[in-house]
């Protein structure tokens, strides 16, 4: 009986990787990031996050009723150094 080599998980299985993971991997994609998540990962509360946001002194863009901070402000939030610019 031949078998086949799974190389990818299924649908709903655990991928080993974290939502801090998650959410690193999406700053460093240049991909905006949810509140939420980005909140727990500087560990600030998220009422703590959206009144920073509401007061101005986080950039964030709302997208429907979603709330997402631009990758370049999370990456400052979360001490990340800035990527390089190709020139």
């Amino acid at each position: 009986m031949d078998t086949v080599a799974q190389t990818e998980a299924p649908p709903g299985a655990p991928s080993g990787r974290t939502p801090r993971d998650n959410i690193f991997s999406r700053i460093r994609e240049g991909k905006n990031v949810r509140v939420a998540p980005l909140a727990e990962a500087i560990g600030m509360s998220r009422g703590g996050l959206y009144g920073a946001i509401e007061s101005g002194d986080v950039e964030a863009v709302k997208i429907g009723r979603a709330v997402f901070v631009p990758a370049h402000v999370a990456r400052r939030l979360l001490g990340m150094k800035p990527d390089a610019i190709a020139a």
